[in-house]
């Protein structure tokens, strides 16, 4: 059966799902969306089917893989649907806001290929970095720094009207960007196990949730990381620095390079790996979840990496509420 793509929300996210696996070979791609004026609008623009909801969708004629584009409450029980339907997956981050209904959801994953699209890893300074580290010549990860800053109020002039403005849509700082960097660090350097959080609402005025984000992990394997995420900032940086026993290692993605700091060395050593246009990084996960469907190995984030996730993202809530270090299990 030829591979076809049933994408479920075309908001800013479902639409370059749309465009990306078009450009990653798809010919075949649908629409999923309630708001008819966007539904026709983008069905138009890409010249694909486009539908009220999955149930009209599903009886239109068969599906091979379902992209759940839609609000983060909403993808456990998308996901489940297209999963009994008989449909491969591609979740959007993060995986849920709470775990209700994982159980159900989990039931399909020994037989449909099922990912959670933690983008980071398939950019190409991330990937080197992760096997920078794997080569074993640095040595063991001891501690990290995670950096990432913008002006969302420029990045994203509507966050205060889609899902950002709530964290049970899952909105804020943590749910939308650091879920990002801790499921990559979790990729590199092993699990994260104890959080400490603070967070504020610094710039975002006109939401109630945080804009900026102070947190401590201590990973599995004993790496201690420092992630700061900045919502307000006037500079877009973002960068993942490994400090380990023989050297230290940096991801600069606003720089689209990876540079190398050995002990003795008077500066780092950079190599270069832009600059790249954004639907790239898009196009190779598409791609790489092809792959996975035919049976290839991939680095995409399984549903238990992504259920790892979205614990960290509540425990990471809650210790800012309540000033506690809290332990992820599981």
């Amino acid at each position: 059966m030829m591979t076809s793509v049933l994408i479920v929300g075309a908001g800013g996210i479902g639409e370059r799902h749309v465009r990306c696996f078009q450009k990653a070979g798809i010919g075949r791609v649908g629409i999923v969306e309630s708001q008819a004026e966007r539904r026709e609008l983008i069905a138009a623009r890409y010249g694909c089917p486009g539908f009220a909801d999955c149930e009209e969708a599903l009886k239109a004629e068969p599906w091979t893989v379902g992209v759940v584009a839609s609000p983060a409450p909403s993808h456990i029980p998308i996901a489940t649907r297209l999963a009994e339907a008989g449909l491969n997956l591609l979740i959007e981050k993060p995986l849920a806001v709470v775990p209700d209904g994982l159980d159900r959801l989990q039931v399909f994953e020994a037989i449909r290929t099922m990912r959670v699209a933690y983008v980071y890893r398939h950019m190409l300074p991330v990937m080197e970095l992760k096997r920078r580290l794997q080569a074993g010549s640095l040595g063991n990860p001891l501690a990290a720094q995670i950096v990432c800053g913008e002006d969302y109020s420029l990045a994203r002039p509507d966050y205060a009207r889609i899902y950002y403005g709530r964290h049970e849509t899952g909105g804020g700082a943590i749910q939308d960007v650091l879920t990002h960097f801790v499921n990559t660090m979790d990729w590199l350097v092993g699990p994260a196990r104890d959080v400490q959080c603070l967070m504020g609402n610094r710039k975002l005025r006109d939401v109630s949730v945080e804009d900026t984000v102070c947190c401590s992990i201590r990973h599995e394997g004993g790496c201690l990381a420092g992630y700061y995420v900045c919502q307000g900032q006037a500079p877009a940086e973002t960068s993942f620095t490994v400090h380990c026993e023989n050297g230290s290692v940096r991801a600069d993605l606003s720089q689209q390079r990876v540079g190398e700091f050995r002990p003795g060395d008077a500066e780092w050593t950079w190599t270069q790996f832009g600059p790249v246009e954004r639907d790239e990084i898009y196009v190779r996960q598409a791609k790489a979840f092809l792959d996975a469907m035919a049976g290839h190995p991939d680095h995409a984030c399984m549903l238990a990496e992504a259920v790892h996730s979205l614990n960290v993202n509540i425990a990471a809530l809650e210790s800012a509420r309540s000033g506690r270090c809290i332990t992820v299990v599981g």
